[in-house]
This record gives C-alpha cells, structure tokens and sequence, in this order.
C-alpha cells in the first residue's frame, strides 16, 4: 500500500486488532455496542480509522490498567 503522510496517522481496523491480539469482529463489537475501545472516526458511511497517537495513549491508559478493553464504558459523575 502506498503510505503517505497522511495515512501514517491514522490505523487501520486490521492494524488495531493485530495490535490488541483481538479479531476485527472484537473491535467492530467494542464500537457497536458502546464498550470500552479505542478512540476511533468514521471515515464516510463504512470506512473507520483509529488516529494513531490517541491509540497509543489508550494503549496506555488500558496499560496501566485505567481502563479495560471490551467493558462497559463508565459514566463520568
């Protein structure tokens, strides 16, 4: 594939899922239903991206064990 720039910033939902050891069905199911995933924008009506350094600070985050993959999302108070 063809990387510019711009693409350099962005994850694929393949790329995400090899990097949290989880199938693309996992994350789509993590979106769709609301839980706990990786920050993410919808690129048109079927195209997802996930921006690759707020992906890293999730990473992070869930890392330090602030979140945990594929929960139900905590309300803030």
């Amino acid at each position: 594939m063809f990387e510019t720039t711009c693409t350099k910033k962005f994850l694929s939902e393949k790329q995400v899922a090899q990097r949290l050891g989880v199938s693309k069905v996992t994350v789509r199911r993590w979106r769709w239903s609301g839980r706990e995933c990786p920050p993410h924008i919808r690129v048109g009506t079927k195209l997802v991206k996930y921006p690759a350094a707020e992906f890293e600070a999730w990473l992070d985050a869930m890392r330090a064990g602030e979140i945990v993959a594929g929960t139900p999302k905590t309300q803030a108070l």
